[in-house]
Order: C-alpha cells, then structure tokens, then sequence
C-alpha cells in the first residue's frame, strides 16, 4: 500500500523528497494501525485539495494522539505516530460511533504548478 501511494503521489507530480516524506508518514501510520488492532485496516488517499491527506482507519480501541515523545528513550513503542505528524506537519485523529478510529494526515507534497490557459510549463521529468 504504502509504494502504491508513493507511485500515485509521484505520478501526480510530487518531488521525490516529498514523496520519500509521504511514504515514511503512510508506512507509520499503517504500521500503527496493524500493531494496535486485530481486525482490519482501511488506508485512502484524497488530493482534492491543495495538499493530499491520507487516511487510516482501524476497528480498534480508542487512543490519544500525543504531540511529545515517552519520557523513558528506552520505552517500547510511542514514536510512530510522534514521527508521522512531525513529517506530515497535520495529524488529526477521528473517532467513530460504530467504534474504530481514523488518523488523518495531511502530506506535505504539492502538485505541479497551476497552469493558465496558454500559459507553457516547461521542465524536466517529474
């Protein structure tokens, strides 16, 4: 899943530093959802907006997400998501009622440049 994004991300014209980034923040997020839940994990991407957001969704229990790393350097766990919204710049997290969770995370990948109509776009392989 997480190089099917990559490749669509790249062929709707991210850089390849911004796809690299993308593909860390995707790769954390489903790792998350596999640790963490038994059931089954629902991965979108949605560019129909300025930036694309990714979306993972698990039917399992309810967390926080939490903007600072462990106290303990040495504890198991509790870098990923700290890692994902560090990359992705946004993580929001969405519960629902049926139970599960969504993290959404907005990818700091643009696309080609607007074109005027007439306007030329000149440059190399993207």
């Amino acid at each position: 899943m997480r190089c099917a994004i990559a490749r669509q991300l790249r062929e709707l014209g991210g850089s390849p530093v911004e796809v690299e980034s993308a593909e860390l923040v995707v790769s954390e997020l489903i790792t998350n959802a596999v640790v963490h839940t038994a059931g089954r994990v629902w991965v979108t991407l949605d560019w129909t907006t300025a930036r694309p957001v990714v979306m993972v969704r698990d039917l399992g229990a309810a967390f926080e997400l939490s903007s600072s790393l462990p106290t303990d350097p040495r504890a198991p766990g509790g870098r990923g998501l700290f890692i994902a919204g560090a990359a992705a710049g946004h993580l929001e997290l969405r519960r629902s009622d049926a139970g599960g969770s969504e993290v959404r995370a907005t990818l700091a990948v643009t696309g080609p440049p607007e074109r005027d109509q007439g306007s030329v776009v000149e440059g190399g392989d993207r």
